[in-house]
């Protein structure tokens, strides 16, 4: 039988100093100080690869080693669990990037690797901001084995919105070439340019490259590219006001309201409003569609007060759109009328949501909102109310939940700790988060524990 040998990398160990770094090698990441950044799954895998161990039994070991105990993982962690976010802006963001600066004293900044540094510029869960599988570049790969280093994996190809590579000019590749499995962010094989699946080599692959046949695909690219670069490598800080600013100037600029800016450019006036009124973080790939509409990369437009301000720089009505957003025929006009009439009469429960019926029938949600504006506003109230209604619901149910859980426990002559109350199934983790449920639970211990006390009036 012969077998085929897959090309492998010798791995060097070295002698570590034990009290210094004990489980930790300070190499240093790819692309510091520019916009091709590694990103902290790649930094990850590295690091994995250079001790010769599974990438989900490194990071375990990682993290407990140097996070505080109240912010270690109780298990393994693994893709099921998430863990691709750790390029992200969320927990697995953060519990990475930290045990990598305090186990390098400071020397590697692991927030750098995540999207943690732009997290102002998007909603507080980070929809439409991160990837949830691999994306890469081919010909960068094969750039840098020339240049004799691990590929990896750049920071900007992991945006949910990013389709091409900056230099290549080319569509990043997301799924194996030999077999077409999809790639995972972490991998078990710490080899981030052999498939988990078949062992393929992505960089022998002999397709051609795939050119971008959109300008806006490329335009987006830079522009991310250029936001991490200044972010990470000129040291810039997005505050929580900066894009709030940036939007006020604009629009002080021109003269413009909300809704006549948002009427330029055919895009939402809602989100306009929410952000220069309440200061509220946007919707990724809604910011990133307003700076292509009017020409500014997304960087320029945070950080560049003065180029927002010169109607000379700003090409913004005149540059093509990604989408005509609201246009349809008569005919599609007059169907999608009939069908909201038979769901306004039909009237059913739960209300059908404008966004879910959009999708459903393959539109854009402007569409309904700016050739339907009475049928758009009953599905929305009817909707809101049915919402409220139903909030209300869940609320006097996790109360009730509350009382009949501490009351049977009390009985049992158990103290009615969170841990009890959620080993028993009286609530779960994220009920007991919140303040209405956390102020009456720490009510209820706290006169417990008076009730059981040798306080005698």
């Amino acid at each position: 039988m012969n077998l085929e040998k897959l090309s492998t990398i010798k791995i060097h160990r070295f002698d570590f100093v034990p009290y210094r770094y004990p489980y930790l090698v300070p190499i240093k990441p790819y692309g510091l100080g520019g916009g091709e950044i590694e990103s902290m799954s790649s930094y990850i895998l590295r690091l994995s690869d250079l001790y010769s161990e599974p990438a989900y039994a490194f990071s375990y070991q990682l993290l407990s080693k140097y996070l505080p105990e109240n912010l270690r993982p109780t298990r393994k962690p693994n893709d099921a669990g998430g863990v691709y976010a750790c390029n992200g802006i969320g927990k697995w963001a953060h519990r990475f990037s930290q045990a990598i600066t305090d186990g390098t004293e400071g020397k590697i900044n692991g927030f750098n690797l995540t999207q943690i540094p732009i997290e102002n510029l998007s909603d507080k869960v980070g929809r439409g901001l991160l990837r949830s599988n691999l994306a890469w570049c081919n010909e960068c790969f094969k750039v840098d084995l020339s240049e004799k280093k691990t590929p990896y994996v750049r920071l900007y190809w992991l945006f949910q919105i990013s389709d091409s590579c900056t230099f290549h000019k080319c569509k990043l590749s997301s799924f194996c070439f030999k077999c077409g499995q999809i790639q995972a962010v972490i991998k078990k094989i710490p080899r981030q340019w052999i498939c988990d699946k078949c062992g393929a080599d992505q960089t022998e692959s002999t397709d051609p490259a795939v050119p971008t046949n959109r300008n806006e695909n490329e335009w987006i690219a830079r522009s991310l590219y250029k936001l991490i670069e200044r972010v990470n490598g000129k040291g810039y800080v997005i505050q929580a006001r900066s894009l709030q600013q940036a939007l006020r100037q604009i629009l002080k600029s021109h003269n413009l309201t909300p809704m006549e800016f948002a009427e330029k450019l055919n895009i939402s006036v809602d989100p306009i409003k929410e952000i220069c009124v309440n200061n509220m973080r946007p919707y990724f790939p809604y910011l990133a569609d307003l700076c292509y509409r009017i020409n500014i990369p997304i960087d320029q437009f945070i950080f560049d007060s003065d180029l927002l301000s010169s109607p000379e720089l700003w090409h913004g009505f005149s540059k093509p759109r990604y989408v005509s957003t609201t246009h349809i025929s008569d005919r599609d006009k007059q169907s999608l009328l009939n069908h909201l009439k038979k769901i306004l009469l039909e009237n059913p429960m739960p209300p059908v949501a404008v966004s879910h019926l959009a999708r459903k029938l393959n539109i854009d949600y402007n569409v309904i909102r700016y050739h339907f504006p009475d049928e758009y506003s009953e599905l929305k109230r009817r909707y809101l109310k049915w919402d409220a209604q139903r909030l209300k619901d869940n609320k006097h149910l996790r109360m009730m939940k509350l009382i009949n859980g501490v009351t049977d426990l009390v009985r049992l002559g158990i103290f009615p700790s969170d841990k009890k109350l959620k080993d028993f199934g009286f609530l779960i983790a994220s009920d007991l988060r919140r303040e209405d449920i956390l102020s009456m639970t720490r009510a209820f211990q706290e006169y417990y524990q008076f009730l059981n006390s040798d306080y005698k009036l």
